[in-house]
């Protein structure tokens, strides 16, 4: 049998492989040491994600606060700018 590809690992460990499949790739990960190694890489760096996420959801927020405040800068700049030309 050919060796399980990331995306079914990764689904596997989701746990959104068909039935079918997830027996079948259970069954060929008791015996094959080299996907074994990849599913367990795998769940290594999912849980380095998760520990991030909150993190990366903070620097997300400041940024698009960031943003609206640079907008708002620019938006009152172009209205200055505006209502000086019209007098």
């Amino acid at each position: 049998m050919s060796h399980i590809d990331e995306i079914e690992l990764e689904q596997l460990l989701d746990g959104n492989l068909p039935l079918v499949r997830n027996l079948v790739v259970r069954a060929h990960l008791t015996t094959c040491k080299e996907c074994q190694a990849k599913l367990e890489e795998l769940r290594k760096t999912n849980e380095e994600l998760r520990k991030m996420a909150p993190g990366l959801q903070k620097l997300n927020e400041a940024d698009r606060q960031s943003e609206a405040s640079t907008m708002g800068v620019v938006t009152q700049m172009f209205s200055h700018k505006a209502k000086d030309s019209s007098d």
